[in-house]
This record gives C-alpha cells, structure tokens and sequence, in this order.
C-alpha cells in the first residue's frame, strides 16, 4: 500500500511540476525501495513435488475443513479454484447465466477477468459435482456465490476473510471462533494459493507450461501470449480432465468413478 501511494502522489507532483504549479517534487529524490522493500512473488503451493507425499498438505485441508465450520459455499469455492484455476475474484463474480451443464464450459466474460480477456473453462467430472451441489445451494439467484441479502454477488474478501479467521490464534471481535483451525503444516496460505496449487499440480502430471498458463488465464508477455494463441481448446479441455482424475484419486484414493469416498458425501452426487 505504501508503494503504491508513493507511485500516485509521484506522478501527481510531477504533474504539477511540468504545470508550474510547484517547482519541485519534494520526491524527487526518493525512490521506491526507500519506502518499501522490493516486491517478492508469492510461492506458496498446497503441493510438494519434491516430497514422498506431494498431497500431504491437500489431504490435511480437506481433514481439517469439517471443524472450521465454514459456510458450505465456501468449501465449495475452495476446491472449485484448485479444480480450474480460477481468481477468487472471478469466481465470487460467476453468475449461472454462464454456466453450461450440457456442453460442460464455464465463461467467464472479459468484464470479470483480471486479464480484460473472456476465459472459457471445461467442467471436469470433479467440477461438475461440485457446480451441480452449489447450484442445489445458491441456483435460486443470478449468482453462483450471491451475498448475504442475494441482491448481488459476495464479496471476493469474504472468502479470504473466512480462511484467514481460521488460522489467527485470536479470534477477532465478532468473528469465527473456530481459530487455527485451517492451520496447514506448511504454514499461513490464502485462497489465492489454491489457484496455484492447482497450476503445480497440472505442471506435475505432465501437462506442458504454456497451456497450463492458459488454463489459469495467466497474463504473459507479448511473445509468451503469441505462442498461447495456437494452444486448442481440446488440449485445455484435456489439462482440466487430468486435473480434476487426479484430485479425484487425492481426495477418494480411488478413481473418479468410484462412488463412495472420504470426499464429503454431496461430491459424490
């Protein structure tokens, strides 16, 4: 926050310089890394590739999910962002208008995309068990995740609001008590980590870079964007089938097909 108000009160000063409104920006001299340290990408992944037990951290979430006593729609939007790799912003603003059942495909319009670019995502079998639960919950309104009054969709920070809650040590004033309860092995995670969980899992099954970045409608470089243009829909269509096997046989211990599991009873649906 500091380095961004110090990039707008810049450029505002200089304005006023270039129209003699002042003579000098009393920040002429300073620079960014004297207000914040640089800023360092955030690398935390649900998914160790290089332990015995890559899933160790995914199974402990899923162990832990019952006592953190979140809302139903919620756990849902979880898995839903490993699932396909989606924002939470996206996700919180979906709308069932764009959710198709019958062809299996999930627009989300450039409107609702961090990139300005229309994002269409297959529904895997995983997917759609979870899609078709959270219709049961919320399909009575425009919404795949309608707010509290139902007048239009939540807000994105109410789900990174529930997680956080979770892993204080205490609780904040009225909000959850169910503190550490999202507490993972390996240390403080967010919502956004789950998207890139489900990137690294894709990567680790085999499915090649550049229609992972695809997949999760990453903004790349110009070049890079030049090389995702050529990337099918089928080929992305595969990537999602993989990773929604592949959740399938983490979370049950059994194939997709398999119709009793240790995945909440309702996914099996």
């Amino acid at each position: 926050m500091a380095a961004r108000l110090f990039a707008d009160m810049t450029q505002f000063l200089d304005w006023c310089v270039r129209r003699d409104f002042i003579d000098a920006s009393p920040l002429q001299k300073l620079r960014k890394s004297d207000i914040a340290a640089p800023y360092r990408e955030r690398d935390r992944f649900l998914w160790n590739p290089n332990s015995s037990t890559p899933a160790a951290e995914l199974l402990e979430l899923q162990k832990k999910l019952p006592a953190a006593k979140l809302q139903r729609t919620t756990e849902i939007g979880l898995w839903l962002m490993v699932a396909t790799g989606c924002r939470v912003g996206e996700l919180c603003n979906a709308s069932w208008d764009h959710v198709d059942f019958d062809s299996r495909e999930w627009l989300f319009p450039k409107e609702n995309t961090k990139t300005g670019a229309e994002h269409r995502v297959h529904i895997s079998d995983f997917t759609n068990r979870l899609l078709r639960e959270l219709y049961q919950l919320t399909g009575g309104t425009p919404w795949c995740f309608p707010s509290a009054n139902k007048e239009r969709p939540v807000c994105e920070k109410s789900m990174q609001k529930q997680v956080r809650d979770r892993q204080l040590s205490v609780p904040m004033k009225n909000r959850s008590t169910a503190t550490e309860s999202l507490n993972l092995s390996g240390g403080r995670w967010t919502v956004h980590d789950l998207r890139r969980t489900g990137a690294r899992i894709m990567g680790g099954i085999g499915i090649n870079a550049l229609t992972v970045e695809s997949c999760i409608n990453h903004k790349m470089s110009k070049l890079m964007r030049t090389y995702q243009h050529s990337i099918p829909f089928d080929s992305k269509k595969e990537a999602w089938d993989k990773l929604g096997q592949h959740l399938d046989l983490i979370l049950t211990g059994k194939g997709a097909s398999t119709k009793k599991s240790t995945f909440p009873a309702a996914l099996n649906a």
